[in-house]
């Protein structure tokens, strides 16, 4: 029987703990790659919270007019170049804990499906989840490239999602994200969202409207009960 639920998953923050390295590195590609500098880290300000989308924001914000695919093609290349140097750091794209466990459980489980949906140019993203060793092989994904809002980044998730578990819809979609706009990506869709953080970042979903918010991974049965009982966000 195929699976009739599906869990989406958000890379950066999520299963990858690479948030704050990610920011960094994609600062410093600005500078070197279009000599923009003192780029604005508060990726919650920004209309798509995607990588090709800040970068146009950017663009405009402090040019006025639209890059060009050469420039877009520079900064990516600059970012992937300092994703790679920052790798040899201690900690580096460590996997948030209790990713493999679980990634491992919805596998083995007949009943969900799982997919990553992520705002990360494609090259930059299937880097950073190489390097934790998780069990991501064979999932249907989606990228930056296919669309500027993180909202068509999770329909071409569910798409690819049902066209690999051979089904015509799933009757429970579930994100899974660390940031607030993918608590603002799950209440535009109706999409049940589950929170990942701790602290003042856990604070912000909850107050985004995330109605399930969990530390990490580590405790099983606290993420399936959250994966079955999270409704989507209320408003914040």
């Amino acid at each position: 029987m195929p699976p009739g639920k599906l869990a989406i998953f958000d890379v950066d923050g999520t299963l990858v703990q690479s948030y704050e390295l990610d920011g960094e590195c994609f600062v410093a590609a600005f500078h070197e790659a279009l000599g923009i500098a003192d780029v604005d880290t508060d990726w919650a300000r920004y209309d798509h919270v995607t990588d090709p989308g800040i970068a146009a924001q950017v663009i405009r914000e402090r040019q006025g007019r639209e890059p060009s695919a050469d420039e877009l093609g520079r900064l990516q290349s600059a970012f992937c170049t300092r994703l790679a140097e920052a790798a040899s750091r201690d900690g580096a794209y460590a996997a948030l804990p209790g990713a493999a466990g679980l990634l491992a459980a919805v596998r083995a489980r007949a009943d969900w499906a799982m997919a990553l949906a992520t705002g990360g140019w494609r090259e930059a993203a299937r880097y950073k989840i190489r390097r934790p060793g998780l069990d991501l092989d064979g999932l249907p994904a989606a990228f930056g490239e296919d669309g500027p809002s993180r909202q068509d980044i999770v329909r071409a998730a569910i798409a690819r999602a049902r066209e690999h578990a051979g089904v015509d819809d799933f009757a429970r979609i579930v994100c899974i994200g660390d940031g607030v706009w993918d608590v603002r990506t799950a209440t535009s869709l109706g999409l049940p969202c589950v929170g990942v953080g701790t602290g003042g970042r856990a604070e912000r979903l909850a107050a985004a409207g995330a109605t399930r918010v969990v530390p990490d991974f580590t405790d099983l049965e606290a993420i399936f009960n959250a994966l079955e009982n999270a409704t989507p966000p209320m408003s914040g």
